[in-house]
């Protein structure tokens, strides 16, 4: 029974560890999305420096986070995993809105 219990434990923690991976596994290709984003409002111009710059910065620090994160145990928590997700959703809107406000460079 003792051995079973133990067994037990150890698959949960795996499976616990697989799903955080594959939370982790879904921001990076978020993070490309938006830097694409932010390339091509520079292109078009419907970004302006300024405007492309903080996005830039907000992206990395978020991207730092993120990182930091997932270092500082075994992999990323749920809540970790949702707040990385909710920032990564505020600054994909932060994007949308700053290429339509009609300024340009």
């Amino acid at each position: 029974m003792k051995h079973f219990l133990k067994r037990c434990a150890i698959a949960t923690l795996a499976l616990a560890g697989l799903a955080a991976v594959g939370n982790a596994q879904d921001t990076p290709n978020a993070v490309q999305n938006q830097r694409a984003r932010i390339r091509q409002g520079i292109k078009d111009g419907s970004l302006t420096r300024a405007e492309a710059t903080r996005l830039r910065r907000e992206e990395n620090r978020l991207q730092r986070q993120a990182v930091r994160d997932r270092r500082d145990g075994a992999g990323l928590t749920k809540r970790e995993a949702a707040r990385i997700r909710a920032n990564a959703k505020r600054e994909s809107r932060a994007i949308a809105r700053l290429r339509h406000n009609n300024r340009t460079r």
